[in-house]
């Protein structure tokens, strides 16, 4: 995967070395295959009363372990690789082959652009959030568009002000109107709560 490459959705962009979580799989299906033989064993000898309840209820339990462990190590694999969740284009590459990726670290920078909608993300004072409510309606002026108004609505406030900037988070979702849209764009946002006067910002669309 390169920098400029033309991606759809639902295309492998990047995977872990799959050797080891794989192994785990396996062994840990052989496992579950292991304790319900031997669940089925431990119950055929009860009904024989030839074994006790506390095994019958030590092998179920073995087997309920057996197969979370299971489900653990799907769950890895499943998430062991990257996706695109819808088509675009790959703007920057992070990582390359064979560097270490912890929890969280980001491998792509993608750009969707197919999607039917943009976020744009920032900052406001204790004043501001005070009277903003999701599903105020905004309107939207993007430089490259000089002479287009975008519709916007916001779609998330939080609950709590940033640690950092004591500011807190908006998220306006801004509907493109079939005009060609990419992260950076600079724009203005005016935002119109009900029976309040109106707020202006000025962000960057980040997509």
């Amino acid at each position: 995967m390169k920098e400029g490459d033309h991606v759809v959705a639902g295309q492998l962009l990047a995977t872990l070395d799959l050797t080891e979580i794989n192994a785990q799989v396996q062994q840990a299906s052989q496992n579950v295959e292991k304790a319900q033989r031997d669940e089925n064993r431990i119950n055929n000898l009860y009904r024989d009363t030839v074994a006790s309840l506390e095994q019958v209820q030590n092998t179920h339990t073995q087997t309920t372990v057996a197969t979370e462990a299971l489900r653990i190590a799907r769950f890895n694999q499943q998430y062991a690789q990257i996706r695109a969740a819808s088509s675009g284009t790959i703007l920057q590459k992070l990582m390359n082959e064979g560097e270490y990726a912890s929890a969280g670290t980001a491998v792509l920078e993608f750009n969707g652009a197919d999607q039917n909608d943009w976020v744009v993300r920032f900052g406001v004072s204790d004043k501001d959030w005070a009277v903003l409510h999701k599903g105020d309606k905004a309107a939207v002026t993007i430089d490259a568009y000089p002479d287009q108004r975008f519709t916007g609505q916001v779609t998330k406030l939080a609950e709590g002000a940033d640690a950092s900037g004591g500011t807190y988070a908006v998220e306006v979702t801004v509907l493109p109107a079939g005009h060609k849209l990419a992260p950076g764009l600079f724009c203005t946002l005016q935002l119109q709560p009900p029976g309040k006067q109106s707020l202006t910002f000025i962000r960057s669309l980040p997509g």
